[in-house]
């Protein structure tokens, strides 16, 4: 993403110009130079050849316009030398320029772009055109003087979409995300020579404390306090990868319903188990009542979540909807004798299975930040573990799509953390659509 170009200032607030007045006689020309220094990648503007590296004037702030070094066609009629003549266009402001086709390139660690800013730039400066009075707004162009001190600076992203394949020191297509930038800057002059740039040293957090002892808009990645996403390996929640129970069909389950929650159970034989994707079950109990249920798991390689279920064993099924009508479901699965087959919860903004319903687990979604990613423009997903506690003293913490086996109360089960996602805004509004956070997780016993 270009930088914005600075606006030209009102008339009569600007001193006047002599035009044979632009610096030093000859400009001293600087080497920008930015050097990944840190231990993850950054994400860096490729649009051009600049790679992002300005000069902009002394003391200036991270989102302070950068200087001009050439003038742009649209822009070439405000040049001071212009502004009065017939070619001049009084009045007129240079707008941002965008790049036609944006780029982005990853910097892995140790990685590092310069350029050679030539020292030529254009100041905001006015000219006094003949009866006008203060004179116009236009672009001086001046060479900088050795001792004159001036601000570099670049900004980058710590992640980015689709920059987890991207290949570093390959371009690829895609814009850095405003409002999660990173903008290292220092003051230089132009007798140094050359200007070395690097990320600036992260504020180390109390991981117990969590992002509240981070600065605004940071979190606490391991240790250190972060205003990006560190590169992470945790999956995008949807498009395959999620946790589905549909409402039960059939006379086979008794109905419940109270204000806070909709509840179908029944008990009686398996009678036909089908996979691919979605696991169906079809039962029924005495009587003849039947009855069936479907739940969609992610398959993650062959190790989660593939179930073993066996026509003509008998099985307890419940389903929850919390609250009611929010399509908000969680399923438990338990053999004849109450050992528990099967958990899964959708857990939208939080889980719908309580205790009681998931033993011999409790599932405790934790708030420890370990890692986010940006889900659209102005939208963050920061992504957390979730604990499965066991009576006999087994907590494992689990990361977004590990999959961990525990042993516990007679059986051998394997756990699955499918998510733990809070949803955070990064600018105004509400540009999460409404999403608080997502905690799905499943747990299968792995029987034969």
């Amino acid at each position: 993403m270009r930088p914005v170009l600075p606006l030209l200032l009102f008339a009569s607030a600007l001193p006047a110009c002599s035009c044979s007045k632009t610096g030093a006689d000859t400009p001293t020309p600087v080497t920008l130079r930015f050097t990944n220094t840190s231990n993850t990648s950054v994400y860096i503007d490729a649009s051009d050849s600049d790679w992002g590296l300005v000069v902009a004037a002394s003391g200036s702030s991270e989102t302070a316009a950068p200087y001009l070094e050439t003038l742009p066609i649209a822009c070439s009629c405000l040049a001071c030398e212009q502004i009065c003549s017939a070619a001049g266009c009084p009045g007129r402001t240079c707008p941002p320029q965008q790049p036609t086709n944006p780029l982005v390139e990853r910097l892995a660690p140790g990685g590092a772009v310069e350029r050679t800013w030539t020292g030529v730039y254009y100041q905001d400066s006015s000219e006094g055109c003949g009866a006008l009075v203060g004179g116009q707004a236009c672009l001086q162009r001046k060479n900088d003087f050795p001792d004159e001190t001036f601000t570099a600076r670049i900004c980058y992203a710590l992640s980015v979409a689709g920059g987890q394949a991207a290949d570093a020191g390959v371009p690829f297509p895609g814009v850095l995300p405003t409002g999660e930038l990173v903008c290292p800057q220092k003051e230089f002059q132009a007798q140094q020579g050359t200007v070395n740039l690097t990320p600036p040293p992260p504020q180390p957090c109390n991981v117990d404390a969590g992002s509240s002892a981070c600065p605004s808009g940071q979190l606490c990645f391991s240790g250190l306090c972060s205003s990006g996403c560190p590169q992470n390996d945790f999956p995008p929640y949807g498009n395959g990868y999620y946790v589905n129970v549909s409402a039960p069909s059939g006379p086979f389950f008794t109905r419940t319903d109270t204000t806070a929650s909709t509840t179908w159970l029944g008990t009686g034989t398996l009678t036909s188990v089908s996979y691919g994707g979605t696991t169906f079950l079809a039962l029924t109990r005495s009587g003849g009542l039947s009855g069936s249920i479907d739940f969609t798991l992610p398959q993650i390689g062959t190790t989660c979540c593939f179930e073993a279920y066996h026509p003509g064993e008998t099985l307890e099924v419940e389903i929850v909807e919390s609250p009611p009508n929010s399509g908000n479901r969680g399923l438990v699965i338990r053999d004849g004798t109450g050992q528990l087959v099967q958990l899964a919860d959708m857990a939208v903004t939080r889980p719908v299975l309580t205790p009681d319903l998931t033993a011999p687990f409790t599932v405790t979604p934790l708030t420890g930040a370990e890692g986010c990613a940006s889900v659209v423009p102005g939208c963050k997903a920061i992504f957390a573990a979730t604990r499965f506690t066991t009576p006999d003293g087994l907590a494992p913490s689990v990361d977004p799509g590990q999959v961990v086996d525990v042993t516990t109360s007679g059986a051998n089960f394997r756990v699955l953390n499918v998510a733990n996602i809070a949803y955070q805004a990064t600018s105004g509004g509400t540009p999460c659509q409404g999403l608080t956070s997502l905690v799905p997780y499943t747990i299968l016993n792995t029987r034969p």
